[in-house]
């Protein structure tokens, strides 16, 4: 896996994850290591909403349409930035040479086992999660809503790398986040699987 990427101020945790799952799937699968470009779908797809937020089923059918293409030909801005889709496709170094990875498929689970038997098959999954007030300061441990926490309005989209036990037999699923390593346990979070407040779909 590669160092957690910071989102910065634009909310579009929908393509960086959904780009970071694609790019360890292709390291799993081909021990090849690459980055790909989250920047171009903020900015091209106008089936998401850019930097106000977006869902991670429309980033990956991108993928499948036109396919993603490494950070170098795209870096990530944090920002909207400008972007003339046809223009784009034709001008962009990568595509000009071809140098795509296309989705060929993907599916949604809800159920633990699910998820848990796809990570082991094919690498991490990207999750949706409401955030609350908490999660914002969370430093380090696991965590689980605290009662005076209250909701932000949205979804915010994480990776989900891995699950372990704590020593009282509780399931904890290992998460990464978006927001830099400077948050949680260096980008990460141990987030308690059967905390209904904290569920990740």
């Amino acid at each position: 896996m590669q160092e957690a990427v910071s989102q910065g101020n634009c909310s579009a945790s929908y393509a960086l994850v959904a780009l970071s799952v694609a790019s360890d799937r292709i390291c799993q699968q081909s021990n090849r290591t690459v980055r790909l470009a989250a920047q171009e779908v903020i900015g091209c797809d106008k089936n998401n909403y850019h930097c106000e937020g977006g869902y991670v089923t429309r980033a990956l059918s991108w993928g499948k349409r036109k396919g993603f293409i490494p950070e170098e030909c795209f870096p990530y801005e944090a920002k909207e930035g400008e972007c003339s889709v046809d223009d784009h496709l034709a001008s962009n170094e990568c595509r000009a040479s071809n140098n795509i990875y296309k989705v060929v498929d993907y599916c949604l689970a809800s159920e633990e086992k699910g998820i848990k038997r796809e990570i082991l098959k094919n690498g991490p999954v990207a999750a949706q999660m409401v955030i609350y007030t908490d999660f914002l300061t969370y430093s380090e441990g696991v965590y689980h809503r605290t009662e005076d926490a209250f909701k932000f309005n949205g979804q915010h989209v994480v990776k989900i790398v891995g699950w372990d036990k704590q020593a009282d037999g509780h399931e904890f699923w290992i998460v990464e986040n978006s927001w830099g390593a400077d948050w949680g346990e260096q980008g990460f979070v141990r987030v308690l699987a059967s905390d209904k407040s904290t569920q990740l779909d």
